[in-house]
């Protein structure tokens, strides 16, 4: 649906390619799943808060989705 109206998304299967991700990449928001395996949404949240994906986006907008 985000692309259809022009957003550019990328996947990431779980938490820890999430942080992977958002360490390379630059990213206006982040929706993420809070039921991913390996690292959970919660747990992948905290750490960029911690900063651990880099100084800069440790303020990137973050909306929670409880996909299943």
């Amino acid at each position: 649906m985000l692309e259809r109206i022009g957003y550019q998304t990328e996947i990431a299967e779980n938490g820890k390619i999430d942080l992977e991700k958002i360490k390379s990449n630059q990213y206006d928001m982040i929706l993420m799943d809070v039921h991913m395996p390996i690292m959970d949404g919660i747990d992948a949240t905290q750490r960029i808060r911690k900063g651990e994906a880099g100084e800069k986006n440790k303020e990137i907008l973050i909306v929670a989705m409880p996909v299943q």
